[in-house]
């Protein structure tokens, strides 16, 4: 695939993150701790573009020949606790 048609600046995988953040456990820890889970999901895409793991675009900003070539994404997300028993991050 041709490189061009992939192209996104932070400004958008910062409006991506929060768009595409939708699964059921996502949902469950933006309801349980909503600032954490907002750091995490964009810390994790920031370094995922930072280091060309992946390159995010607007669905509808890819050219139709190379829409079937998108790959989907999942984010998943675990609670971390210390020794203490008490809530330390995502």
């Amino acid at each position: 695939m041709n490189p061009k048609y992939l192209q996104a600046s932070l400004s958008d995988v910062e409006e991506m993150y929060l768009l595409h953040a939708y699964l059921e456990s996502v949902s469950q820890f933006l309801r349980q701790h909503p600032d954490h889970t907002v750091e995490a999901i964009k810390n994790e895409i920031e370094y995922m573009v930072k280091y060309k793991v992946i390159i995010p675009e607007k669905y509808e900003t890819i050219a139709h020949d190379f829409r079937r070539h998108a790959v989907p994404a999942h984010m998943f997300l675990k609670e971390k606790y210390l020794p203490n028993g008490a809530f330390d991050k995502l």
